[in-house]
């Protein structure tokens, strides 16, 4: 597998995570969001102002069992009871802590960085719009990544074809090198053999003329010899000449 698959893949794994995060970081926006606008306006918390009305038979017993003073006293102490209450329920409301805007992994404000685009739970996001910032620059990778790719591609592939030419030409430079030694050895032992033929004949010659080469100066030396005796006879008679 090549290096830029791999980047492409670590990649894609990487950004399926921070996809799944996001998504189950950020169900309650989604939820609230789905809600009609009536149901978010509603508070967290709701302020019942309604009094609690006792049954009409406890009533009646209550007021047959307290004597008339402690009647009169909660006759008189009932309404203050019944202002406070509301009051008492406000200040409930007031302390109670108001809801977050992030929920899930996102709830206390973490920021969670999308490469240039920091999410913060304290902040209404968008998660689709990020998710398709996210595809964006997946498609760019992957349209980057199959650029060079397919440049790579041809790259070995020429290469390939290079590399077949080369080794067609050296194998063919081989063989017909190989040819060439060949012709040269056959060459080499034909000459060898003729010279050794010619040295056997040269000798054999020089044999055969040895004799004929002893003949010849002795036919020579003969000749001499006869030559010397006709010197000896005409000096002869050139001396007999004179005598006379």
């Amino acid at each position: 597998m090549s290096k830029a698959n791999l980047i492409f893949k670590e990649c894609f794994w990487a950004i399926l995570c921070i996809s799944v995060i996001l998504l189950n970081g950020c169900k309650l926006p989604e939820l609230i969001k789905a809600k009609p606008a009536v149901a978010r306006d509603k508070p967290l918390i709701e302020v019942s102002t309604t009094k609690e009305v006792p049954p009409v038979e406890e009533e009646d017993k209550a007021k047959k069992e307290i004597p008339p003073v402690e009647e009169d006293k909660t006759k008189t102490d009932k309404p203050a009871v019944n202002k406070d209450k509301p009051s008492v329920k406000e200040s409930k409301e007031k302390e109670a802590p108001p809801a977050d805007k992030g929920s899930g992994y996102l709830s206390k404000g973490s920021p969670l960085g999308l490469g240039l685009v920091v999410i913060d739970g304290d902040e209404e996001v968008s998660v689709f719009e990020k998710i398709k910032i996210l595809e964006t620059r997946l498609k760019a990778l992957k349209n980057e990544m199959r650029i060079k790719t397919e440049k790579s591609n041809k790259k070995l592939a020429d290469l390939q074809a290079a590399k077949e030419v080369v080794e067609k030409n050296f194998a063919d430079t081989k063989e017909r090198l190989e040819k060439e030694n060949k012709d040269l050895s056959d060459k080499i032992e034909s000459l060898e053999s003729k010279q050794i033929d010619l040295e056997a004949r040269a000798v054999s010659a020089e044999n055969e003329l040895n004799p004929v080469k002893d003949e010849l100066l002795k036919t020579q030396l003969s000749e001499i010899k006869a030559q010397q005796e006709l010197y000896k006879l005409k000096i002869e008679n050139l001396k007999q000449d004179e005598e006379e």
